[in-house]
């Protein structure tokens, strides 16, 4: 969200009521990924799908990132799992979740 500096984006809980609201179109909440997700423009992106289009949207360098969307989502989401699977191991586990700040919309 830090580099997020426009507000283009929202994190919302996909547990929470909203979510299911926003994803009642798509799918059955069992049938979608336990993972980043991203609705725009009326299309739901997973995966490495949603995390490439989020960065391109990101200032630099994180919008060359959307490059590697020429990759076939084959290749690109067992890297994603593989990356997902092994953060917190790479990088240590939070013990509070992220909390938007006050300036941010609360869903």
């Amino acid at each position: 969200m830090r580099n997020d500096r426009k507000r283009r984006f929202r994190l919302i809980p996909l547990q929470g009521r909203e979510a299911v609201r926003l994803l009642e179109p798509f799918s059955r909440r069992e049938d979608l990924p336990d993972s980043i997700l991203l609705l725009q423009d009326g299309k739901l992106y997973t995966r490495s799908a949603a995390v490439l289009r989020i960065a391109r949207k990101l200032r630099f360098p994180w919008f060359f990132a959307v490059i590697l969307l020429v990759v076939p989502p084959f290749i690109r989401n067992p890297v994603y799992n593989w990356i997902a699977g092994n953060r917190k191991k790479w990088f240590g586990e939070r013990t509070v979740c992220f909390l938007p700040d006050q300036d941010e919309p609360a869903v």
